[in-house]
């Protein structure tokens, strides 16, 4: 195998990783906020450096990529869309630790149970078949998850009101 398929094999397998660990942020988060769990929180911010260390170690292969390997065509789209999609991934776990940092003040606990379980069900599942139609080049994949995200906003609006009007009660 050339090196540069196999520095190619690595930067998707690590796109992979990230996308892995970010599903399992999304989870553990959602878990926590239910169950005002510290114990999860704190898994969540571990995690989070692991996607951090990630981020950096596959920037660092994608600007290597470019300035020493010259890629063309297919594998140039490659890396310009990882350097795209790395840095999401890395938002999402920022994200996954913005929340996780406020289960301890969360009080009551949260009574949106079911609505923040399918918020982070759909969430990690767009998370999934993102990646799915980036590994498999797949743009009718890409365009269903792009058009899945209205879905996920409404609820969130939604989420978002409940919560508010309960505050305001």
């Amino acid at each position: 195998m050339r090196q540069l398929d196999q520095e190619l094999k690595d930067l998707r397998d690590g796109i992979l990783v990230m996308a892995g660990v970010a599903e399992e942020m999304i989870d553990l988060t959602i878990q926590a906020l239910e169950e005002r769990s510290s114990a999860k929180a704190d898994q969540v911010q571990g995690l989070d450096r692991r996607l951090d260390e990630w981020e950096l170690k596959l920037d660092r292969l994608c600007i290597d990529l470019l300035a020493l390997r010259s890629p063309a065509a297919g594998d140039l789209r490659l890396i310009a869309s990882s350097l795209k999609i790395v840095p999401e991934l890395e938002r999402i776990g920022d994200h996954c630790c913005n929340i996780a940092r406020r289960v301890p003040l969360v009080h009551p606990p949260i009574l949106a149970g079911n609505d923040l379980e399918q918020l982070g069900t759909q969430t990690r599942n767009m998370v999934r078949r993102a990646v799915d139609a980036f590994v498999g080049h797949d743009a009718a994949l890409a365009q269903a998850v792009i058009q899945s995200d209205d879905s996920v906003d409404a609820l969130y609006g939604k989420i978002y009101r409940d919560l508010l009007r309960l505050m305001l009660a």
